[in-house]
């Protein structure tokens, strides 16, 4: 009954990550309360009936900024707060006066409003808490992985045919911005770069899998050039293909930051895995060198619209710069509970500065950590960025301590720093059809961070070299491979 359970938590995140991004991102609420209802049920089927004691430490961890989120989300939105007497905004007195009627007095400057916006941040909550607990079993992880890579393929696929068909169409609508870039499934260019970029990515891991093994990367004795080039594995041609159709639709989009971390990620990625122990780094820079002549093509034939908007507009925004500055105003107004979540649209215009185009509405604060300390204030906002570091910190771990299954802590890590990165200048993680996605990801490779089947993968060969090996010998390797590969 258990196995059942969880199989079915299984199959609704794996339904939940292949069509999150299909319509227009999932942005509108109604699309995301359906997100929350599945990731709410595949979050309480996938409950184990045995905790670990990393599953512990990650769930009072989850707990704790759960509770946080709840408690910042009554007192803006309560007339009589627990904590935040006196923290009411000044708008409320200011109407009350106007309109000569006692009005209640909120911390939100918009009634209800961080109600209606809670939905973005459960989504990729459950999506978390969904994905980690699933992942402690191999197989399920491999099969959301594997849901995540081969959609996002499709996606592409259909990105690059629809954009050369009609580019201003997207799906069944008129595009009303980007008629001259790819956006995928999504409204922004931005968004879609990054979602392509990490799918990407994954593509490229799954390629070094497929033809280094589990390790990720070639050993002392691993001929590359024969390899590559004369015994590569067919699922290794179809992950390398996939790669580059992945990374044409990056640059299609025409996003600078997007485009550049995808660069910057994918020859990471090779430098880790095509670096020999113990040689030299002649092999090493050639292959490099082939890899950035052939990512220099693709971007010089598909990509150029990357190159005009560099060109053009450089790689800053000083229109960012000046809304940056507006929104530390914002913070410092507003500095404990924030201006009330999903309210930023409609505050900002009283902090817009002079010096930035007319033209255009600022909607969205350009930069997720400053948007949620001017929404959800500097508490807050500081608890969830230690709470992200502490994911990341661990996925570092498990991509340096992991042997089998490797992939999957190196996918969450490559995905959740190439997000935060962009989050730091665009608004990628509020986006319900991108974070879902990604948040799953980065649940699966932290549960493998943890996850003890490696050492029960181990056994076998471990019971072989008993027999082969003298009795003490062998238990005392046991004991060493046991300490290498637990958490």
């Amino acid at each position: 009954m258990n196995a059942i359970r969880v199989r079915i938590a299984s199959c609704l995140l794996c339904v939940v990550v292949a069509l999150a991004p299909l319509p227009f991102g999932s942005v509108d609420e109604l699309t995301i309360a359906f997100w929350v209802g599945l990731l709410g049920v595949a979050a309480v089927l996938a409950i184990p009936s045995k905790f670990t004691r990393p599953q512990w430490i990650f769930l009072l961890l989850a707990t704790i900024v759960a509770l946080a989120w709840g408690l910042v989300l009554h007192e803006q939105t309560s007339v009589y707060p627990w904590f935040a007497k006196g923290l009411s905004d000044p708008i409320w007195p200011q109407a009350s006066e106007l309109l000569g009627v006692p009005l209640p007095q909120y911390v939100t400057v918009v009634r209800n409003q961080p109600l209606f916006a809670a939905g973005a941040q459960m989504a990729a909550f459950l999506s978390l808490l969904s994905g980690f607990l699933l992942g402690d079993n191999r197989a399920y992880a491999k099969a959301v992985l594997r849901v995540f890579a081969w959609s996002g393929a499709i996606y592409a696929i259909y990105a690059i045919s629809s954009f050369i068909w009609d580019p201003t169409v997207l799906l069944w609508r008129e595009k009303l911005a980007y008629r001259t870039v790819l956006t995928g499934t999504f409204i922004n260019r931005n968004t879609a770069a990054l979602y392509f970029g990490i799918c990407g990515i994954v593509w490229l891991l799954l390629f070094f899998k497929d033809i280094f093994g589990p390790s990720l990367r070639a050993s002392a004795h691993t001929h590359l050039s024969s390899l590559l080039l004369h015994d590569m594995p067919r699922r290794a041609v179809l992950s390398l293909v996939l790669f580059v159709v992945l990374m044409s639709a990056v640059f299609m989009t025409g996003s600078r930051a997007g485009s550049l971390l995808f660069i910057l990620a994918a020859a990471g990625v090779c430098v880790f895995a095509l670096r020999k122990k113990n040689s030299g780094g002649k092999t090493l820079l050639t292959l490099i060198a082939a890899l950035g002549l052939g990512g220099v093509i693709v971007l010089e034939t598909v990509g150029s619209g990357v190159n005009a908007r560099i060109g053009f507009e450089g790689l800053t925004d000083a229109a960012r710069l000046s809304v940056y500055r507006a929104v530390l105003r914002m913070i410092a107004d507003h500095p404990w509970l924030g201006t009330g979540l999903g309210t930023f649209a409609w505050i900002f215009p009283g902090y817009r500065p002079g010096d930035i185009s007319a033209f255009g509405v600022w909607d969205r604060a350009h930069s997720t950590p400053l948007e949620i300390a001017a929404e959800q204030g500097l508490p807050f906002a500081m608890l969830v960025c230690c709470a992200f570091v502490t994911i990341i910190c661990a996925l570092i771990v498990g991509v340096r301590t992991r042997h089998l299954g490797k992939i999957y802590p190196a996918a969450g890590l490559l995905a959740a720093l190439l997000a935060t990165a962009h989050s730091m200048i665009d608004f990628s993680w509020q986006i319900p059809g991108f974070a879902i996605v990604v948040f799953s990801l980065v649940g699966i490779g932290l549960a493998q961070c943890f996850a003890m089947s490696e050492v029960r993968l181990l056994r076998p060969l471990l019971s072989e070299n008993h027999e082969e090996n003298h009795e003490k010998e062998s238990s005392h390797e046991l004991t060493l491979l046991q300490k290498k590969v637990s958490i």
